[in-house]
């Protein structure tokens, strides 16, 4: 048995036509599996974790408690009578902040704090209980959310 080289030659002819033919639909075929893909790939929207919902409330809480505790320790002489009532006055609107950031029993918590401030600084500083009172409730609804903070206090 010989080769006969005719017929190699048709057959290789053959079979590169026959790859010719398949060439494109194989390109074809691949882009459309990998644009169906992308396709797929922009539904999935991953899960991204919400901070706690009264995580910055608490934090902030604990900010400003203890900012006021330390102007109230600090207290005010000549130099610093000005910016002493400045911060003390300015209390009522941070606390409110803060109560804005809240939910549920937290933020109702910190309103009545709030709405239990004295007018007067030097009353606070005088008789606390009250604030202290209020403190320890923000404190609690924090702790019955998974926070451990501690409000700053003074004597």
């Amino acid at each position: 048995m010989g080769c006969d080289s005719a017929k190699l030659e048709n057959y290789r002819n053959k079979e590169t036509s026959t790859s010719k033919f398949y060439t494109p639909f194989s390109v074809a075929g691949v882009f459309l599996f990998a644009l169906s893909l992308t396709g797929c790939a922009g539904m999935y929207e991953p899960e991204i974790a919400e901070p706690p919902k009264n995580a910055l409330a608490c934090d902030r809480f604990v900010d400003v408690t203890d900012a006021l505790a330390t102007r109230i320790i600090e207290g005010s002489d000549d130099s610093n009578a000005e910016e002493f009532m400045a911060t003390l006055k300015g209390m009522r609107g941070r606390f409110g902040g803060v109560a804005l950031s809240g939910k549920g029993d937290v933020k109702e918590r910190i309103l009545t704090l709030v709405d239990n401030l004295p007018d007067s600084v030097h009353m606070l500083y005088l008789d606390a209980t009250q604030y202290f009172d209020d403190a320890g409730a923000v404190v609690r609804a924090c702790e019955a959310e998974g926070f451990d903070i501690t409000a700053v206090g003074w004597s």
